[in-house]
């Protein structure tokens, strides 16, 4: 197929969305600044916030990042990165929109609705990516680094949730007690079972089973309540039965698909 005018334009937007996110990433530190996403979170410890080395999984995510922008680059016209290349580069911009805003003006509600966007960009893509059953393997490769920045966000959001409810002093979401902390938990794992069931993401729920062993760690190291960290090894566990159903349901869907009577 051409190339056009729009593959080139959506080119340029995926790249430097994926460069953007890994220089905004490092601005803080490389000048200074006064606040960086690191201090803001540990300014606003809740009950959910993961262990300091969880947040090494940015660097995969950046450089799946890269990869994912070199090979749509290459491939401008391709019919699957015309239809997805748009809300990658959406999920890169909306997560260095969210690194420039936190170190700045801190965690509320406008950082909140930035992460929860990059994740609905995320999501987004593997609805649609997912549903293109005849593509090979080479395209399943690419689109990895997309999902798994979905996975992470879909932790990384729903925590935010806490710390912003927090930030606010909302009733009973903002306490800081145990049971709406749980109930967060809980509701961070069921929109990841719609995700997991639906597209069968191996390194979406591998990504968000890291940010909750994380998190019960943290909870462990940091004295908490005993129940949170149990709360979220359980949600590694249910995450991880519908990533198995995710499996096959996707191959039930594509045999029967295949066996069509004649």
């Amino acid at each position: 197929m051409t190339v056009g005018k729009m593959d080139l334009t959506r080119a340029v937007f995926v790249a430097s969305g994926a460069i953007a996110q890994v220089v905004m990433g490092a601005v803080p530190f490389a000048l200074q600044w006064e606040n960086t996403v690191a201090s803001r979170s540990a300014a606003v410890e809740v009950l959910l916030t993961p262990a300091g080395y969880a947040f090494s999984i940015w660097s995969l995510l950046f450089a799946g990042a890269a990869i994912y922008a070199v090979v749509h680059a290459i491939r401008l016209s391709d019919p699957i990165m015309r239809t997805t290349g748009w809300l990658a580069g959406t999920a890169f911009w909306l997560n260095t929109a969210w690194e420039s805003w936190v170190p700045v003006f801190g965690i509320d509600a406008v950082s909140l609705a930035l992460i929860m966007a990059g994740w609905g960009a995320c999501v987004a893509f593997m609805m649609i990516s997912s549903a293109q059953r005849e593509i090979g393997l080479f395209h399943r490769g690419v689109r990895l680094p997309v999902y798994a920045l979905g996975g992470w966000l879909n932790a990384a959001a729903f925590v935010n949730v806490l710390i912003v409810a927090e930030v606010y002093g909302l009733p009973w979401l903002g306490s800081g007690e145990v049971e709406p902390a749980i109930a967060v938990l809980g509701a961070a794992t069921l929109a990841a079972l719609v995700v997991v069931l639906r597209t069968g993401s191996t390194s979406y729920a591998a990504a968000l089973a890291w940010g909750l062993f994380a998190i019960s760690n943290a909870n462990g190291a940091r004295g908490e309540p005993f129940i949170v960290a149990k709360a979220a090894e359980l949600c590694i566990v249910v995450v991880l039965v519908a990533l198995l159903a995710g499996w096959a349901g996707r191959a039930f869907r594509a045999s029967s698909t295949a066996f069509r009577p004649r």
